[in-house]
């Protein structure tokens, strides 16, 4: 299967990129995508007025 214009497949080991990053990475994008398809600002899904105080 060749790569889509403008990529390339990574080259990284298991130790400079190992699964759990992947998967965030993946989750991350997948929910920024999300968000951007059903949110017009593509924003957090819950908006809370704070001063950023964390008890």
């Amino acid at each position: 299967m060749p790569w889509p214009p403008g990529t390339r497949p990574a080259r990284h080991d298991g130790r400079s990129l190992p699964l759990a990053r992947v998967l965030e990475g993946g989750s991350w994008w997948a929910g920024r995508r999300l968000a951007a398809e059903r949110r017009a600002d593509g924003g957090p899904p819950l908006i809370i007025a704070s001063d950023g105080t964390l008890f």
